[in-house]
């Protein structure tokens, strides 16, 4: 399929996509570098950033795809992994936060370190990521897309753990909008539905 953008539309602009490895965050990552971006993806086993990186520069034709191994839920991964991002390739134009946890489960059968988990992969990782890419990565401008969902707009069965970790990521977009708004710094919330 021909897209309706220019193939140089992200010329010159770097990408640092979590979750880029696998699923909705891989296309995301196709897309940008058949689009002229260069991209870096992080995820928390190296065996898929590795199959993906080389998957990705051949489908795509752009060798200007990078990835290391990367945990969100650990504020010391995430500050070094960005400051090396930035060192080795340059400030950081598009932040998109995808990395997330989820697995159907009925409410009363959740337990505690699985609910913990999911949120401090989904919201606590998304704060933790966007806090870092701006602090060492997107000092003047950027764009943050935060990949959420609609399971807590009206609750859906066997996503407690998923929704509540959502509806944060949702009011963390807002507030970051707000405040980044004005340094030039773009927050977009993303809600893909059932895939």
């Amino acid at each position: 399929m021909t897209s309706v953008f220019k193939s140089d539309l992200l010329k010159g602009k770097l990408a640092l996509i979590s979750g880029g490895a696998t699923g909705i965050c891989y296309e995301i990552s196709k897309q940008f570098l058949l689009h002229g971006a260069s991209v870096y993806i992080i995820s928390r086993k190296i065996e898929n950033i590795n199959k993906a990186v080389k998957i990705l520069a051949q489908e795509t034709g752009n060798p200007n795809v990078w990835g290391s191994s990367c945990d969100v839920r650990k504020e010391n991964e995430i500050d070094s992994t960005v400051k090396s991002v930035v060192e080795k390739h340059g400030d950081i134009h598009i932040l998109v936060n995808g990395a997330a946890g989820n697995f159907l489960c009925p409410f009363e059968k959740l337990t505690p370190n699985a609910f913990k988990t999911v949120l401090m992969i989904d919201t606590v990782g998304t704060f933790l990521l966007s806090k870092y890419t701006v602090q060492h990565g997107m000092k003047t401008e950027g764009v943050i897309l935060n990949i959420t969902a609609n399971l807590h707009y009206n609750g859906t069965i066997l996503q407690a753990h998923a929704g509540t970790a959502k509806a944060g990521v949702d009011a963390l977009t807002k507030h970051m909008a707000v405040e980044l708004g004005p340094r030039n710094i773009r927050v977009i919330g993303i809600s893909p539905g059932p895939i």
